[in-house]
C-alpha cells in the first residue's frame, strides 16, 4: 500500500514544486514563443506557425491556455502536470524495475532534485511531454514483462504489488 502513495505523494510535492512561482518571468522563456504562438494558432484554428514541431506537446500547451488564459499560468500549467506525473511515474517504473522501495524513492528525490526535470516541468516547451510519455511508456512496457502478459494468463493482483513470482 505504500508504493501509490508514495506515488501520489511524489506528484503532490513535485507539483508544488514546479508550480510555485510559475508566472516567472512573466514573458516568454527559452523556445516558449514558438510553441505559445503555436497553441493560440490551433485554439484560433489558423494555420500551425511551427509544423515541424510535434502537435500533441502544443495541443496540450493549448489545454493550458484554454483553461487559464493567454499567460505565463496558462502556457506552463501543462508542463507542471506533466513533471509531477514524470516523477510518479518515474518512481512507479523504478519500483517495478528493482523490486525495491528504497532504491525508487531514491531515485525519485534524485530526479526531483534534477535541474532537467525542474527547468521541463515550468517551461512551456515540447521536452516534458516527451520525457512524461516516454516514462510511461517504459513503465507500460515493464509492467507487461513482469506481470507476464504475452500469451500467457495474468497474474493475479495488482500492478502495485509488483512481485513477478505467481
Amino acid at each position: 500500500m505504500r508504493t501509490p502513495v508514495t506515488a501520489v505523494l511524489l506528484c503532490l510535492l513535485s507539483f508544488a514544486l514546479f508550480f510555485r512561482d510559475i508566472g516567472n518571468p512573466p514573458g516568454f522563456l527559452l523556445d516558449e514563443s514558438q510553441y505559445v504562438g503555436s497553441a493560440n494558432a490551433l485554439l484560433a484554428h489558423t494555420p500551425n506557425t511551427n509544423p515541424e514541431a510535434p502537435p500533441l506537446g502544443k495541443l496540450l500547451i493549448a489545454v493550458g491556455i484554454k483553461s487559464f488564459g493567454n499567460n505565463p499560468l496558462g502556457w506552463r500549467i501543462m508542463s507542471v502536470v506533466f513533471g509531477a506525473f514524470t516523477l510518479s511515474g518515474l518512481f512507479l517504473w523504478v519500483r517495478l524495475l528493482v523490486e525495491d522501495y528504497s532504491i525508487a524513492l531514491i531515485a525519485a528525490l534524485l530526479t526531483l532534485l534534477n535541474n532537467f526535470l525542474f527547468v521541463f516541468a515550468r517551461a512551456a516547451l515540447m521536452d516534458i511531454f516527451l520525457v512524461g510519455f516516454l516514462i510511461f511508456g517504459l513503465l507500460a512496457f515493464t509492467a507487461a514483462l513482469k506481470l507476464n502478459t504475452f500469451g500467457k494468463p495474468a497474474l493475479h493482483g495488482s500492478l502495485f504489488r509488483f512481485s513477478s513470482s505467481p
